[in-house]
């Protein structure tokens, strides 16, 4: 059995990667994998020989429109802080909430929408 002085003395736990950035990615990237069971898991309910291809869809679409988002994202914001502030920075914060806004929007249209086509819908919307 160890002692509590033991562990005190001996057993060093490094909490120093849990940051405010870190506390920003997380959730964003927990609500992500969630959204894959989702999207996913709705479209399994479709019955047919072309289930494995909607079902793969679905899951390509979510991952472009999470991405492709961020990606907008980013570049909005960038263009925006430059205006502002004659510097232009990224964002952590406008990078994750393009991603759920990526999330959210393709939700309705994931099974029908093509993927080649989904990567320019971000930076028009």
């Amino acid at each position: 059995m160890i002692s509590s002085d033991l562990c005190h003395t001996s057993c060093s736990i490094d909490v120093s990667f849990l940051t405010p950035n870190f506390n920003k990615i997380l959730p964003a990237f927990i609500l992500w994998f969630g959204w894959y069971g989702f999207n996913t898991g709705s479209a399994i309910s479709i019955t047919g020989q072309q289930q494995a291809e909607v079902v793969s869809l679905v899951a390509v679409n979510t991952t472009l429109a999470a991405a492709s988002a961020c990606a907008a994202a980013l570049v909005v914001n960038y263009f925006i802080e430059e205006r502002k502030s004659g510097e232009g920075s990224f964002s952590l914060s406008a990078a994750m909430n393009g991603t759920l806004g990526g999330l959210v929007s393709i939700t309705g249209g994931c099974a029908v929408i093509e993927p080649r086509v989904l990567i320019h819908f971000f930076y028009f919307a």
